[in-house]
């Protein structure tokens, strides 16, 4: 469990990191580019935006990359109905996962296209909330 809630490292994880590069040239370039970033890019972890609290996976994966922000996966939170102790990493989860409050999300992009997703899904929020109100 600590390790799925991504609170430790193993060495042994690395290994297999070395092994793969031996045979695929790309795989170094691919974690350089994720570590390092890329025309300013980087691997960010942002917190879920509330107007997606119990959507599900799909529809933040496409609001991301509809931005051009490349969704990796969750770090979920222990919430009621999970048997889960501590968070954890839950990467590429299938399209029907539901996100849950207090979960974060693990994306791939610009700094400012991911705070203009982030925006984006704040605005849709507040246009849901006026049109229930009307």
């Amino acid at each position: 469990p600590v390790y799925a809630s991504a609170r430790v490292f193993v060495p042994s994880c690395f290994e297999t990191l070395l092994v793969q590069s031996f045979y695929e040239k790309l795989t170094p370039v691919i974690c350089e580019k994720f570590v390092c970033g890329q025309l300013g890019q980087t691997f960010q972890q942002v917190d879920l935006p509330r107007s997606l609290h119990g959507s599900r996976f799909l529809d933040l994966y496409r609001l991301f990359i509809a931005n051009h922000v490349l969704c990796i996966g969750l770090y979920r939170s222990p919430y009621k109905n999970s048997n889960a102790l501590l968070p954890y990493v839950y990467i590429s989860p299938p399209p029907e996962a539901i996100c849950h409050e207090g979960d974060k999300v693990f994306v791939f992009g610009t700094h400012q296209l991911i705070l203009r997703t982030l925006s984006q899904a704040e605005f849709c929020r507040t246009k849901v909330q006026q049109k229930k109100k009307n």
